[in-house]
């Protein structure tokens, strides 16, 4: 989903995303997975954003609903990482996120 105001980072994603699918279509011996990585704090990537626009924005995802999942620490996402990695034939495509 492209969020308002992070278009350019959704986009990007959902560029990597294909590349990820049509690269293990490519080369069907390389294991790749696509690992998405839901909403997570204290990763301090909102630090650099203006409070105000960052309220504001943030209002706009939850009241659009936008936000799917539910704030994880980054620990947890590597524990799912550290799974697939180590993996014997992990997925497509691996989940990092918590259902809200």
């Amino acid at each position: 989903t492209a969020f308002p105001g992070l278009v350019a980072y959704s986009a990007s994603k959902a560029a990597l995303a294909r590349f990820c699918e049509g690269l293990a279509e490519e080369f069907p011996a390389l294991r790749v997975s696509e690992v998405f990585v839901g909403p997570t704090s204290h990763t301090g990537i909102a630090d650099c954003f203006d409070p105000a626009e960052f309220a504001e924005w943030a209002t706009r995802w939850f009241e659009g609903s936008y936000i799917r999942y539910g704030l994880q620490h980054p620990s947890d996402a590597a524990k799912v990482i550290l799974a697939a990695l180590v993996s014997h034939s992990p997925p497509a495509r691996v989940m990092a996120a918590r259902p809200i």
